[in-house]
């Protein structure tokens, strides 16, 4: 799985189009939500002058921690396939 941001491509094209890939993945459905709603958090704080509360905050940390370990066991999994 090898997704790069094109040039032209805003952070939320580019979200939205790492949700499609991570969608169509079976195991990855689950964490397919994660780059949306982080580049939403990004817009909120770059563009409308708003910082995360700490509540907002932290479900952006956990968000990043479950695609993390959902793409770490994709991996591995992918690994021991032939």
């Amino acid at each position: 799985m090898n997704l790069q941001r094109s040039a032209g491509q805003t952070q939320r094209e580019y979200a939205e189009a790492a949700g499609g890939v991570l969608a169509d993945a079976p195991k990855l459905q689950s964490v397919a939500g994660v780059p949306r709603r982080v580049a939403g958090a990004f817009y909120q704080v770059r563009f409308g002058g708003r910082a995360l509360d700490s509540a907002q905050s932290e479900a952006v940390e956990q968000s990043l921690n479950d695609l993390e370990s959902a793409l770490a066991a994709h991996l591995a999994h992918d690994q021991k396939t032939p």
